[in-house]
């Protein structure tokens, strides 16, 4: 069972948001580590249900290879969300031996929030990989509940839950 925890700070203009989930993906963490840090890949994976933000073509600033850190991804979104900005991801540290990886979002998003800085981690479990990712951001105080609410799903669904449902496709097509 997926697990979610959320912290809300509220300050003067904006709360300081924490968003911390964590579930089983039945793959190696070898397996999850590759793909996740393949950065422009996530449009290969993210095809998330209609209930968060499917991607629709995700690319390498020009210039940048698979190989640098940092770098960054312009992700765009299709559906309802095509019409927004692509939204810049940038990988900003990745170690391969302990699989921890962090990754910010550049700028202020459509919905206000802005900050975001995102702790990835990939563990051995008897079922496979314990992902987990923890994220901080801040968002209006007018909007934190609802950015608070995509993130969580973002993440369950569309990261966590996209990680399973692509690896398990991957594993039936090649076995």
């Amino acid at each position: 069972m997926d697990q979610h925890v959320v912290s809300f700070w509220p300050s003067a203009n904006f709360a300081r948001l924490e968003t911390d989930t964590w579930g089983v993906v039945d793959a190696t963490p070898d397996q999850v580590w590759k793909l996740f840090v393949e950065w422009s890949a996530i449009s290969r994976w993210m095809k998330s249900p209609p209930s968060t933000k499917e991607v629709s073509q995700s690319d390498l600033l020009p210039g940048q290879t698979e190989s640098d850190i940092p770098r960054t991804r312009l992700v765009q979104f299709a559906g309802p969300h095509a019409s927004e900005p692509k939204v810049p991801e940038t990988l900003l540290h990745a170690d391969p031996e302990t699989r921890t990886l962090y990754y910010r979002v550049e700028g202020v998003r459509p919905s206000g929030y802005r900050n975001y800085l995102c702790y990835v981690t990939m563990d051995v479990h008897d079922k496979g990989t314990m992902l987990r990712l923890n994220a901080r951001m801040d968002a209006p105080i007018g909007q934190a509940k609802a950015v608070q609410e995509a993130l969580q799903t973002i993440h369950a669904q569309g990261i966590l839950q996209a990680f399973r449902d692509y690896l398990a496709k991957a594993g039936s097509s090649s076995g």
